[in-house]
């Protein structure tokens, strides 16, 4: 597969759930991609959500659409792009078709699958609540109308994807609702005990912190303290962030990721007691002396309770997820030229297609 071909699919991943959320809306002249629960995906369907990926994919540069088998105008737009030999440009094409028929596929697919689980698990989004959640995202029609021409959607595809988004979020809602059992305290202290090692609590500082907008002034607040004046004057003084003058710019259990690379090596370096800085951040300057030192140290059993708890409740919804997805794909069937890794009819590796329905 060529660059370009790669490119295409990578982009093409962008667009999942943006087509029509709806399948099945041909006549049965349309032929048939595939059959998901209810559905049917026809090549009405088909074509219609490779015109939006292709569209989309392009992000406002010419539109190029695979057209087989001698791939004419395909071949054309390319050429306005780079000029290359007929032949490269042919292979340009077959590949851009292959890499467009597995996404076009998986989404239709995706999003007809999405539809009927939430049909199952008594979940339901018209287009009209797809609309109400759009006007949530976006209070003022002219955000919603820069978005849609930054990505080349139109409002029709934004309402679909924001339905199969709702779709989607209605399906794992469900799933959490079917988990009812209680997780015991007998369970947690054997998964604590299991799992001890990775329950931990990384060192944690208390830092008073002046946040000065320029160097000259952070090193000013620094003099004041070491001079012998007060964290709190040196603070009201010169500290970019108002907010910080509540609370004497003390901050509590901070940890390793809280701040940049720079920063944080100077709270974490720094003696307890000892006024140390300045050094850039992000934005300003900073200044701080540690107040107190809590080492790393194992988490007890009643402070892991809540951590393994969740823990416990996300592995039960994963295996509930895999086994629910798992019977689903077996009511997804699609036609030899359709096949992908959704279809519930898809070859082993190495082995032929298996029969679709209605071959």
């Amino acid at each position: 597969m060529t660059l370009r071909a790669k490119a295409l699919l990578g982009a093409a991943a962008l667009v999942v759930a943006l087509g029509a959320g709806g399948c099945g809306g041909g006549s049965d002249d349309d032929g048939q991609v595939a059959v998901v629960g209810a559905t049917k995906i026809t090549k009405a369907d088909f074509d219609r959500q490779a015109e939006i990926t292709a569209r989309q994919s392009a992000g406002g540069e010419p539109v190029v659409t695979p057209d087989p088998p001698d791939y004419e105008g395909c071949i054309a737009t390319l050429r306005k792009i780079e000029a290359r030999s007929t032949a490269e440009l042919k292979t340009e094409c077959r590949e851009r078709r292959d890499a467009q028929r597995q996404q076009v596929v998986s989404t239709l697919i995706q999003n007809a699958l999405f539809a009927e689980q939430a049909k199952e698990l008594g979940g339901r989004v018209t287009d009209a609540d797809a609309e109400k959640l759009l006007e949530e995202r976006f209070p003022e029609r002219k955000a919603l109308d820069a978005m849609l021409a930054q990505s080349h959607m139109t409002h029709e595809e934004i309402v679909s994807a924001t339905r199969v988004q709702a779709l989607q979020a209605a399906v794992d809602t469900g799933l959490r609702k079917r988990l009812t059992r209680t997780i015991g305290a007998k369970e947690i202290a054997a998964y604590y005990a299991k799992h001890k090692r990775t329950f931990a609590l990384p060192e944690r500082r208390t830092v008073e912190v002046i946040h000065a907008e320029t160097k000259a002034e952070a090193q000013r607040a620094k003099a004041i303290v070491q001079g012998g004046g007060s964290w709190l004057s040196a603070l009201k003084r010169y500290t970019m962030d108002p907010s910080a003058v509540a609370t004497k710019g003390v901050m509590t259990d901070v940890v390793t990721g809280q701040f940049v690379a720079a920063v944080q090596d100077l709270i974490f370096d720094a003696e307890k007691g000892v006024v140390a800085g300045p050094v850039k951040g992000d934005t300003g300057w900073y200044v701080i002396r540690v107040k107190k030192v809590s080492p790393p140290r194992p988490q007890t059993l009643e402070e892991a309770q809540m951590p393994i708890q969740q823990l416990i409740a996300q592995e039960d919804f994963q295996k509930s997820y895999a086994a629910f997805q798992e019977k689903w794909k077996k009511k997804i069937t699609c036609e030899a030229d359709y096949m992908v890794p959704l279809c519930g009819n898809a070859p082993a590796p190495g082995q032929p297609p298996a029969p679709s329905k209605g071959s």
